[in-house]
């Protein structure tokens, strides 16, 4: 490898992104049976393709190359608003247009006004803004929060250059900034936790599919369980936390056994959208009364 590229790769930022990269391949094991592989190919593809953009020019005529690249840097989150199936697959399209519409500015510049300044109106500047705060929102109540702050303020250093209301220009270490931010929230999002210590296998379900898919998800999952809770008078109700007692929201509360079979099967078909069967046994074994249920002919 020539020595002067390698010296770019690393001061641009470029080799740490592709310690990103990585870090995302060796993660896909863990997402195995899920929708989560459309937002983490996404990932992949915005991670290598800001890797790409590292090695563009530093001044202004770099500008349109490294815009072409962070008009991906969205799309792992759009993915995961479309993450549930038989929708998932076709969302994908809906991902590539928000791509193409984020890079509009910098293809006027590369094929219509070639040499001139890249220039974001303070419409596009605040969509971007806003589609930062709401991707951070959507983690914020998780345990992936801390996650969602680096990768929130790795996305504003990309960005704070070209927003109307700065004067400064893009310099190389807000890519190697956003980078090692990046970098950390992938680590920190990876490490092992005993958040689910000591917690029953119902809770043990609900934290991981909460804190994998989001806020969004996760209250969508919420409203359907707890209308089935109601409907069927059942003493428990699921919480942000956990299960917990119907009068008591205050009150962890195990499933009690005469109700296990029917409040496992109530989640197992709300999960199945975004989850495999093997996904949900990890983290909550069938219980005996439908495992041990006779087998009726077809």
């Amino acid at each position: 490898m020539d020595l002067g590229l390698l010296r770019d790769m690393l001061s641009g930022g470029a080799g740490l992104w592709l310690v990103v990269a990585a870090g995302l391949a060796w993660a896909r094991a863990g997402l195995r049976g899920t929708t989560l592989t459309g937002p983490w190919g996404w990932s992949l593809v915005a991670v290598l393709a800001l890797a790409a953009a590292a090695l563009a020019p530093g001044d202004a005529a770099g500008d349109p190359w490294r815009w072409l690249a962070y008009g991906g840097v969205f799309c792992p989150f759009m993915s995961l608003l479309g993450a549930k199936r038989p929708q998932d697959r076709a969302w994908h399209f809906i991902v590539a247009s928000l791509w193409g519409i984020q890079i509009l500015p910098a293809l006027e510049v590369l094929w219509l006004r070639p040499g001139q300044p890249l220039a974001i109106i303070d419409a596009r500047a605040w969509l971007i803004v806003a589609l930062i705060g709401v991707q951070l929102l959507v983690f914020l109540p998780t345990r992936h929060s801390l996650s969602a702050v680096a990768v929130a303020g790795g996305q504003l250093l990309l960005f704070w250059s070209y927003f109307p209301w700065t004067t400064s220009e893009h310099q190389a270490w807000q890519t190697l900034g956003a980078a090692a931010l990046c970098l950390f929230a992938l680590v920190w999002g990876l490490r092992k936790t005993s958040r689910t210590a000591g917690r029953g296998g119902f809770d043990r379900l609900w934290l991981d599919f909460r804190d994998s898919f989001g806020a969004l998800w996760a209250a969508r999952v919420l409203e359907r369980m707890n209308a089935s809770a109601v409907m069927y008078k059942w003493p428990v109700r699921l919480g942000w936390n956990g299960f917990h007692a119907a009068e008591d929201a205050g009150a962890p509360r195990e499933i009690p056994p005469e109700l296990a079979a029917d409040v496992w099967q109530n989640m197992v078909n709300l999960l199945r959208r975004f989850v495999d069967a093997r996904w949900i046994e990890q983290r909550c074994a069938k219980p005996r009364e439908i495992a041990h249920a006779p087998t009726q002919s077809p």
